[in-house]
């Protein structure tokens, strides 16, 4: 019954932002922010699941704890504002607003100054605040991202009009079985030198997508973006965001060159290599600032990061290691 009124709620909370944010006055936005920081970690079941999985991963402190709700409230914050960007009139005030949040650092001005993003995949996590992030990075190169289906129509009708009127261009997957007709509109999009944004940091159960250790787990993501990246030749870079100072820029990691492979064994392997170098960039991220992540109380990433058997594994060396702490309890329902 609990369960079922808070998706409810959860599912109407959504539908109702999505029809009042675009008559929303400034100041809603700028008071989600401080609200989220001050209440998120009194929420019983988020507020512990987030305590639980940073602990599960050697990333918790109290502090960080409450970096990851001041985060969420500027996602918030943000993701109203794109919400509200349903049309090019109101686009104009959105970009200085994103300019402003997400400089970039300079590792990443290098590769825009000498054109090296042109035709490359950036691989990112889902960090707090990266709707505004596209936009943001939309001014400095020809972004693409792939448009994932949601389970309503309202959503993915509001995630269209906003992609539309932010600049950024979106191509949805294609249907079909085979892995590389799914990815055709993608591999149009780097061949027409545009820079391919992607999200793979989205766990499958044990057995779909590709076996990657993650911390000291056994997880498995999807695999497209490594066969993304075999087909198309097209390098890759970890995006993120750093603070640096007061401020959070947009940063990626050195490139990263897919290998030429020939056999189906030769390029599962290149696949598994792809993706485990994700994997390891991930972690780093996460260990350098978890705040910023935005999954860290989703339900999925919960149950494979308290090792649920559908999702992970512990992996055997560190078995030992793990054997006599207590379990964190969680709420997954």
């Amino acid at each position: 019954m609990l369960k079922r009124l808070r998706k409810q709620m959860t599912t109407g909370g959504r539908a109702l932002a999505l029809r009042i944010a675009p008559g929303l006055p400034p100041g809603v936005y700028r008071g989600l922010g401080p609200l989220v920081r001050g209440v998120g970690p009194w929420l019983p079941v988020v507020g512990r699941n987030v305590r639980a999985n940073m602990q599960a991963l050697g990333v918790y402190t109290p502090a960080r704890r409450r970096a990851y709700f001041a985060a969420v409230g500027r996602h918030f914050e943000g993701t109203l504002r794109c919400l509200a960007c349903t049309d090019a009139r109101r686009r104009s005030a959105l970009l200085p607003i994103a300019l402003d949040r997400f400089p970039l650092g300079s590792a990443l001005q290098r590769c825009v100054a000498d054109g090296s993003l042109a035709g490359a995949i950036l691989a990112g996590p889902h960090f707090c605040d990266y709707l505004l992030a596209l936009v943001a990075m939309n001014q400095h190169v020809p972004l693409t991202v792939l448009l994932r289906p949601s389970k309503s129509a309202r959503q993915q009708d509001a995630k269209q009009r906003w992609y539309s009127a932010s600049g950024v261009e979106w191509v949805e997957q294609a249907e079909g079985d085979a892995t590389m007709g799914r990815l055709g509109p993608l591999i149009d999009g780097l061949r027409r030198h545009r820079t391919l944004f992607v999200t793979p940091d989205l766990p499958q159960k044990s057995g779909a997508g590709v076996a990657v250790r993650f911390f000291n787990r056994e997880i498995w993501l999807p695999a497209g973006i490594g066969w993304l990246a075999l087909r198309t030749r097209a390098p890759l870079y970890f995006l993120s965001v750093q603070q640096v100072g007061s401020e959070y820029q947009l940063e990626v990691g050195k490139r990263f060159e897919p290998e030429v492979s020939r056999g189906r064994d030769e390029r599962r392997a290149a696949v598994a290599r792809i993706m485990q170098w994700y994997a390891d960039a991930l972690v780093s991220f996460l260990q350098a600032d978890p705040g910023q992540w935005y999954f860290w109380g989703d339900k999925r990433w919960t149950r494979t990061i308290q090792a649920d058997e559908r999702y992970a594994r512990i992996l055997p060396e560190a078995e030992s290691e793990t054997g006599t702490r207590a379990s964190a309890k969680v709420a997954t329902s």
